[in-house]
């Protein structure tokens, strides 16, 4: 909104700058698999640590995408971004579990820093569905890599989509475990609401309910991060 997108310039260098080092890593950790992802602590100096968070880099991938969207320069997206959004859907494409009936869920996954770490964790879930989005939406851009692309809407339409569960709150996990006295402060299964555009009012009105019943359970009173992240949540 104040047209500053020069600011974004020196995370998406960032981003750049790990993307070797990361293969390696991933490679190293998950094994046989293309692309790359990350550590929920990492730096400049190919340095990461604590705890593997698969999605990470696909929210990475949502910011050189955001960058092309506000700005729409073909050569920047040619360039920089759609090669990482294709390398990191290229992860999930190794990285993603597919169930007897065909539908995709991501392994070993973890709200963070609420509840048990199991596949199909609905943060998780969103976050895959939003790359998978926005690579099909570059690769039209650049009217560039057909087949890739549709392989990428195959993908999608078979990804676990968001549910809403008993007391009407879009549940954080797969399993109808959601605590509606439970006022954490992270609120992560709404990505798809914010940054993510999976969930919107106008095109899928149940959803968006549940998450504003979601919403209404956990409560405003939390950390400043947090907050702000509500305050987002509710524009």
């Amino acid at each position: 909104p104040a047209n500053l997108a020069e600011c974004h310039v020196p995370f998406i260098d960032y981003v750049q700058s790990i993307r070797e080092v990361s293969t390696k890593n991933t490679q190293k950790h998950y094994g046989n698999v293309r692309g790359w992802t990350v550590q929920t602590m990492n730096n400049a100096c190919g340095i990461s640590f604590w705890k593997w968070n698969p999605p990470g880099s696909a929210w990475y991938a949502q910011h050189l995408w955001e960058h092309f969207a506000f700005g729409r320069d073909k050569e920047y997206l040619r360039r920089t971004a759609y090669p990482v959004l294709k390398e990191t859907c290229q992860f999930w494409e190794d990285h993603l579990k597919r169930r007897p009936d065909g539908t995709l869920v991501t392994p070993d996954g973890w709200s963070p820093e609420h509840g048990p770490e199991e596949e199909s964790v609905t943060y998780d879930q969103e976050i895959v569905y939003d790359l998978f989005t926005n690579t099909i939406e570059a690769a039209e851009a650049l009217d560039h890599d057909q087949e890739f692309r549709d392989h990428i809407i195959a993908l999608r339409d078979k990804l676990l989509k968001p549910k809403i569960g008993r007391w009407g709150q879009l549940q954080e996990w797969e399993t109808d475990r959601d605590d509606p006295k439970d006022n954490h402060r992270h609120v992560s299964h709404l990505f798809a609401l914010h940054p993510g555009r999976q969930i919107t009012v106008a095109t899928t009105p149940k959803l968006a309910e549940a998450a504003r019943v979601s919403l209404d359970a956990r409560g405003d009173q939390s950390t400043g991060w947090s907050r702000a992240w509500k305050i987002n949540f509710w524009a």
